[in-house]
């Protein structure tokens, strides 16, 4: 029998030559080409969350890095607010590139 993964996977490795809070990432998955680098700004409170988890982890802020062999470098910077009584605030932020956009119009123009 054949066992097939529906879900996209997430794969993180602390980033070369840097500090213990620094980490490369990449989203993989079977409805992504190898040649893609898709955002992963949507998994961060995610990985925020697994990270904050770890009993070695010391740090309220990280940065993940995507693209870096792509030449499509881009730099998540991320702060968790940890709160006692409400859980974990993750703050997602950084540079980004404007990919594309357009305007939406509703109704007929010439009413």
């Amino acid at each position: 029998s054949t066992t097939t993964i529906k879900a996209n996977l997430f794969l993180f490795s602390p980033a070369e030559k840097a500090s213990n809070n620094q980490f490369n990432a990449r989203l993989l998955g079977k409805n992504i080409a190898n040649e893609d680098d898709p955002p992963i700004g949507s998994v961060v409170p995610l990985f925020a969350s697994f990270l904050q988890k770890q009993n070695d982890w010391q740090y309220s802020e990280f940065i993940i890095q995507r693209g870096v062999g792509r030449g499509r470098l881009s730099t998540i910077n991320v702060d968790m607010g940890i709160h006692s009584n409400s859980g974990t605030s993750v703050r997602v932020g950084g540079k980004c590139v404007v990919m594309s956009q357009g305007q939406l119009q509703i109704g007929n123009k010439h009413e």
